[in-house]
C-alpha cells in the first residue's frame, strides 16, 4: 500500500511540475511572439513616415524575442554545446509539445513515439537520443530561471528518459520492419493505396 502511494505521489508531482513548466514556457513564448508582432507592425507604420531611418536596433529586439521559444532555445543550446542540430532533433522539436502533453498517458505516448519514429528514421540513420537531454535541460533552465530546482530537473529528466526509451524501441521496430513495408507497398495497386 505505501509503495503504491509513494509511486502515485512521486508520479503525480512530476506530472504537475511538467505541466506547470510547459504552460509557463508556452505562455512566455506566445507573449514574446505577440510583442515581436506588435513591434514589427509599428515599425512598418514608421517606415512609411521616416524613409531611411536605421532599423538595426529593432532587428536585434525581434531576434531576441524570437529566441524565447523552446525550439529556438534548444537550437541555441545546441550551438553553445558545439553540436549541430540534426534532422531528427528538428523533427522531434516539431512534436515535442505533443510528447509533453501525452506523458501522463503511457499508451498514447507510445503511439506518438511510434509515429514519430517513422519520421526520425527518414531524417537520420544514426540517432543518439542522449544528445537531446542536455540540450532540453539547458533550454528549460534558460526559459524557467526562477522556478528551476532539483525537483524540476528530476521531473524533466524522467520525462526524457521515458520518451527516449519509447523512441529507442520504436525506431528499432521501424528499422526491423522497413524492408517488409517497402515490399508490401510495392505490391499494392494505386486503388488500394488511395483508401
Amino acid at each position: 500500500g505505501s509503495c503504491y502511494r509513494f509511486v502515485g505521489d512521486t508520479y503525480g508531482e512530476r506530472l504537475r511540475i511538467i505541466k506547470e513548466d510547459w504552460g509557463t514556457v508556452q505562455a512566455s513564448a506566445k507573449e514574446k511572439e505577440e510583442i515581436a508582432s506588435k513591434q514589427s507592425k509599428e515599425e512598418a507604420g514608421e517606415e512609411g513616415e521616416e524613409i531611411g531611418s536605421p532599423k538595426d536596433d529593432t532587428v536585434k529586439r525581434e531576434g531576441g524575442a524570437e529566441t524565447f521559444s523552446f525550439g529556438r532555445m534548444c537550437a541555441f543550446s545546441n550551438e553553445v554545446m558545439g553540436q549541430r542540430t540534426e534532422g531528427w532533433m528538428e523533427e522531434l522539436l516539431k512534436v515535442f509539445h505533443v510528447l509533453v502533453e501525452m506523458i501522463s498517458s503511457p499508451v498514447h505516448l507510445q503511439e506518438e513515439c511510434d509515429l514519430l519514429a517513422i519520421n526520425l528514421i527518414v531524417r537520420s540513420q544514426s540517432i543518439d537520443f542522449e544528445k537531446f537531454k542536455p540540450v532540453m535541460l539547458a533550454a528549460l533552465r534558460s526559459l524557467l530561471p526562477k522556478q528551476w530546482s532539483t525537483a524540476h530537473e528530476n521531473a524533466w529528466e524522467w520525462l526524457w528518459s521515458t520518451v527516449a526509451r519509447n523512441l529507442r524501441e520504436s525506431t528499432m521496430k521501424v528499422r526491423a520492419f522497413k524492408p517488409y513495408n517497402v515490399k508490401l507497398f510495392q505490391t499494392l495497386e494505386e486503388q488500394q493505396l488511395d483508401r
